[in-house]
């Protein structure tokens, strides 16, 4: 068999991506990203997950490769494991992301729905003027929300095999926060009855089109998370200067 051959079935046996997937369906038991994190702190150094699965990984290699020269297996060994540190850090940086932007996106949200209640009882006359300032300000906040549902999703396809990286507080927090901003703007659309067609048109604010508004936003999302995983493995792998200047960008 060849080596190429031999490496292919390291793929098939235990891939990074699988052996991550493996280890999200037993962290899902912990609820959330804080849950999980007090436990862990209570493990053995053999549960951390930045010892387990190098661990796991190596060993599927080894034992696929046995018999090869030593050199090869070296460089397939050095991959697997980067590769797996570096999906664990995403899942992290996911995580982390997801719980960041919940409490931020919160005063923003309320507020704007205090706004939304008194725009109820705005005259007529004046009511343009203040639900264009009221979409002004939601506008880039959903796009947000939107985004970062979008970049998660986009990030399990690409990264996870179609499997959501977030524990399931913070996964229904994402869903909670995108299904409130479809609440938030369907109230705002129901306040423009009052305007004449053109400008409830030139007014409108759905869903579509906050996520059309965030699409760039969640490109941008899904490749810093991407950019501070990659950059955090080279760092844990001892390469501090590739990790500067991967991150250099978003300084």
């Amino acid at each position: 068999m060849t080596l190429e051959r031999r490496v292919a079935k390291v793929e098939l046996t235990l891939t990074p991506a699988q052996a991550v997937v493996l280890w999200l369906e037993e962290t899902l038991q912990h609820g959330s990203l804080r849950a999980y994190v007090h436990w862990l702190k209570e493990q053995p150094n053999s549960a951390d997950p930045l010892v387990r699965l190098p661990r796991q990984v190596r060993q599927a290699v080894q034992d696929a490769l046995k018999g090869y020269p030593k050199q090869h297996v070296a460089v397939a060994i050095e991959r697997a494991e980067r590769d797996v540190i570096f999906l664990y850090k995403l899942f992290m940086a996911v995580n982390a992301r997801v719980l960041e932007a919940r409490k931020a996106d919160a005063l923003g949200y309320l507020w704007l729905l205090e706004r939304l209640r008194r725009l109820g009882d705005t005259p007529p006359a004046q009511l343009r003027k203040e639900a264009a300032s009221w979409r002004e300000h939601a506008l880039p906040r959903a796009g947000e929300a939107y985004a970062l549902a979008g970049a998660v999703e986009g990030l399990a396809e690409r990264y996870f095999g179609g499997h959501t990286p977030l524990l399931p507080d913070e996964a229904e927090g994402l869903a909670q926060a995108t299904q409130g901003w479809d609440a938030l703007l369907a109230m705002y659309t129901d306040q423009l009855w009052k305007l004449p067609a053109k400008q409830q048109h030139a007014l409108a604010l759905t869903p579509e089109i906050a996520r059309r508004g965030g699409a760039a936003l969640a490109a941008h999302d899904s490749m810093s998370l991407v950019v501070l995983a990659k950059a955090e493995t080279l760092q844990l792998l001892g390469d501090y200067k590739g990790a500067a200047l991967l991150v250099e960008p978003y300084l």
